[in-house]
């Protein structure tokens, strides 16, 4: 990106910055009117717009009629919350009449009291990338087992993260089938695990799981799926973990957490094959505690093979019931999500943001079962249930985290350590095991 602290002049055929014209893509700025201000050569060459036209064009005469709608929403949007990691995609018209397929980086220069006076994109051509995955899109999907591949590439993938580092696998036997590129999939499975090993640098553990797992009305607005039947990749480890604003940059085709050093961590196109896929991948992960990544994918159905799941999960009891539920999270908008589920069920709900805070609740306001997160700063879960456990024995205990973590549980139950649900919980697995134990 160009970090200039002025609007480029169009000095019409005056010679270019050198190092700005060895850019390879498309080097575009336009004002706030969004009126072509400067273009490369490469940009010219690509559009056939010359530096005289280019005073008369304004972007959107650039773009084909169904991009213009949702491209330039977008990058007015990225533009204003300085966002620079973000991407859109368009299908761009040249002045000869071709269409190219084009990703959008985009970023904004202002002036010294932060206003916004131009913005600066970058535009790749990926016209080709693009035909070559149609064609390969039509070869590249089959019916296959999640759990075939990984046990073929099993020795392949223990060597690729180094013997420093443990691989386990937890397959779920009777793995329903997937329709997609195996290919692709593996590229995927390969991306997370050597990032995971980086992440790992004094050794650790990886561990994949699969798993049948139907999103009901429930999960689906959670996890971002349509209601229906999914085959779960998890893919967890032991490493340093991320930070909030790194989980939120990973998705960026040139983010790196090694700086200038770094090409980037390939999870854009890991996000890419999931989304092409219909699926959804989701991140749950916390400093000095390790990363979850968890892929979705649809299940595929044979014609006579579809079951009545759906007629299975109507007939579920109800799971709700009017006992007090003390809830602990410190990560607020799980705290507030899970308060308004159990909520909805009946129950009275006390939301709080730490360990400290449920203990001062407790004493002076019964509770019948204490729902907490495990990993959470200064007093973890386990050392808050092992204190309830202790003072407050008639209080039922549920545990939940998206990471595996055994420090803290020397006093608690083999019972307790065994049923923590995993996040992100499946809503009605949750409401099934907290009925279970408000009714033991």
């Amino acid at each position: 990106m160009i970090h200039d602290q002025h609007a480029p002049k169009d000095k019409g055929s005056a010679p270019k910055p050198h190092a700005i014209e060895q850019i390879q893509d498309t080097l575009w700025a336009c004002d706030l009117n969004l009126k072509l201000t400067y273009a490369n050569s490469v940009g010219e060459k690509n559009t056939g717009i010359s530096a005289a036209e280019r005073k008369k064009t304004n972007i959107a005469q650039i773009l084909a009629p169904e991009s213009i709608a949702t491209i330039i929403e977008p990058i007015l949007q990225a533009l204003n919350a300085h966002d620079s990691n973000s991407k859109v995609l368009s299908k761009n018209r040249t002045k000869d009449g071709r269409t190219l397929f084009c990703e959008w980086y985009n970023s904004p220069v202002n002036d010294s009291t932060g206003k916004i006076i131009t913005a600066i994109s970058i535009v790749r051509d990926i016209t080709a990338e693009h035909q070559a995955q149609q064609v390969l899109r039509h070869r590249d999907a089959e019916q296959l087992s999640i759990n075939t591949l990984l046990q073929s590439q099993q020795h392949m993938l223990a060597k690729s993260i180094t013997p420093r580092i443990k691989l386990i696998y937890d397959l779920t036997e009777n793995l329903w089938p997937v329709y997609l590129d195996g290919g692709d999939l593996l590229d995927a499975i390969l991306n997370i695990s050597i990032n995971a090993m980086h992440a790992m640098s004094d050794g650790g553990q990886l561990s994949i799981a699969s798993y049948n797992e139907h999103v009901n009305e429930f999960d689906a607005p959670l996890k971002g799926l349509p209601k229906g039947d999914y085959v779960l990749l998890s893919i967890s480890d032991t490493g340093c973990g991320m930070d909030k604003e790194t989980q939120e940059k990973i998705f960026g085709p040139f983010f790196s957490t090694k700086g200038e050093l770094g090409t980037g961590l390939g999870l854009s196109q890991v996000y890419g094959f999931v989304e092409r896929s219909k699926g959804s991948i989701r991140i749950y992960s916390e400093p000095e505690h390790g990363t979850h990544i968890r892929l979705y994918f649809p299940r595929h159905h044979d014609i006579d093979s579809r079951d009545n799941s759906e007629a299975q999960v109507s007939t579920t009891p109800a799971l709700g019931g009017q006992e007090t539920i003390l809830v602990v999270d410190d990560e607020i908008a799980l705290l507030n999500l899970s308060s308004e589920l159990l909520r909805q069920q009946g129950y009275k709900v006390i939301p709080v943001a730490s360990g400290q805070q449920a203990l001062e609740v407790l004493k002076s306001t019964p509770a019948n079962l204490l729902l907490s997160d495990v990993i959470m700063p200064e007093m973890d879960g386990y050392q808050l249930a092992a204190t309830v456990q202790a003072q407050y024995p008639e209080v039922k205990i549920q545990l939940a985290s998206g990471f595996t973590d055994n420090r803290h549980t020397e006093k608690l139950s083999a019972n307790l350590i065994d049923n923590i649900i995993q996040k992100p919980f499946n809503i009605r697995d949750m409401l099934t095991r907290i009925r279970s134990l408000l009714d033991e």
